[in-house]
């Protein structure tokens, strides 16, 4: 199955991800950290919006350094890692 001129949805201005709302609610510091993450990675590099994924990600790392799991430390720093390197690219 060949899929082409595939498009993303574009995100709707003012409306924060759904899956980090329940995380927020009953406050999962490592769901918080890993979505945060993911999403600066997935959807906001492969948007194209390189600025907006860096801010993501660098409240990732803030979560997760409150946090102190490894493993979404390690998750942070290298979405984190990877917007800096396209900031200094773009």
């Amino acid at each position: 199955m060949k899929c082409r001129n595939i498009k993303g949805v574009p995100p709707i201005k003012g409306v924060p991800p759904v899956p980090l709302d329940p995380n927020k609610a009953v406050d999962i510091l490592w769901g918080i950290s890993s979505l945060k993450s993911v999403i600066s990675y997935f959807v906001y590099y492969y948007s194209g919006m390189i600025e907006k994924g860096f801010l993501y990600s660098l409240n990732a790392i803030k979560v997760a350094e409150e946090n102190k799991d490894i493993a979404t430390k390690a998750m942070a720093y290298i979405a984190h890692g990877v917007m800096l390197l396209l900031q200094k690219t773009v």
